[in-house]
């Protein structure tokens, strides 16, 4: 039963937001507060303005009143920055957004920072020949969060949302949605859009894993991976029970061969139970 109620709530969710999901909703958000920041902003540079001329003709330092609406200016100024950031935001191209953003920091090229993994690079996500798809794991949130960028708009430099198991690999992928990978005044939009719009992304999970099985190709974002499976040396993973399970319903992470553990907090635990099964070669552990 409350399993029933738990999708119905999902899917009235998912359906209100619009298929652009979370990043334009936070968007319009964030221009209405910053517009309203303006106008506050506006209303202090007059009242100080009028205060500070009366106080300078009244022998007020000059300097300090200099200051003090130097700084009001300052706030100003980044409102209007902000704004014009996120005006530029790209959403019919989530992946050129990103890009664009994550290559100032990180350069044009995606490092291999896991020992034992392989990113994608410039191919495709593809199945090699005798390679078959095993399941899914959608949507996931990685743990580990790394960002940069200016004032309103900045990026995340982890956004694989779907773990794809193979009977060779285990992949870590991107399935887009406007504004993915981006922080949008300070929230991150895969993070909202795993959980608000769960449905899509398992639905696009689903459509992906059609076209690996046909033989097609998935375009993917910089920073996706893939481990083969020989190199997994241990998998631990939790199930949450309780109010919190519409937020998250439990975690995985793995342990690649001679290096560090890759966590993610589980929307959905649907294909959990088969990644466990398939994996029987590899050390478990339940948290």
């Amino acid at each position: 039963m409350k399993s029933s109620i738990t999708k119905e709530i999902s899917s009235f969710v998912d359906n209100a937001i619009g298929e652009q999901g979370m990043a334009p909703v936070s968007a319009g958000l964030t221009r209405i507060k910053n517009y309203v920041g303006i106008l506050i902003t506006l209303v202090i540079l007059v009242i100080e303005a009028v205060f500070f001329t009366y106080a300078v003709m009244h022998g007020f330092p000059f300097y300090i009143a200099i200051v003090f609406m130097g700084f009001t200016f300052l706030l100003l100024a980044l409102f209007l920055y902000s704004n014009r950031r996120i005006r530029k935001i790209n959403f019919s191209n989530p992946k050129e957004e990103y890009s664009s953003d994550l290559q100032k920091v990180y350069g044009k090229k995606a490092v291999t920072e896991v020992m034992g993994t392989n990113l994608f690079g410039d191919s495709p996500v593809k199945l090699d020949a005798g390679e078959l798809v095993v399941a899914s794991l959608t949507p996931v949130y990685r743990f580990q969060m790394e960002f940069t960028g200016p004032s309103g708009v900045s990026a995340e430099k982890y956004t694989e949302n779907t773990i794809i198991i193979t009977n060779r690999r285990v992949m870590f992928i991107t399935l887009a949605l406007p504004g993915q990978g981006l922080l949008i005044n300070g929230g991150s939009q895969d993070m909202w859009n795993d959980i608000l719009k769960r449905n899509t992304i398992k639905e696009m999970a689903s459509r992906a894993m059609e076209t690996l099985k046909s033989g097609g190709t998935l375009d993917h974002f910089p920073n996706d991976y893939w481990a083969s499976r020989e190199m997994l040396e241990e998998v631990r993973y939790v199930k949450v029970v309780g109010p919190m399970k519409f937020a998250s319903a439990g975690a995985v992470g793995f342990k690649i061969m001679n290096s560090k553990k890759l966590r993610y907090s589980l929307v959905d635990l649907d294909g959990l139970e088969v990644l466990i099964n398939e994996l029987h070669a590899v050390k478990k552990h339940v948290v």
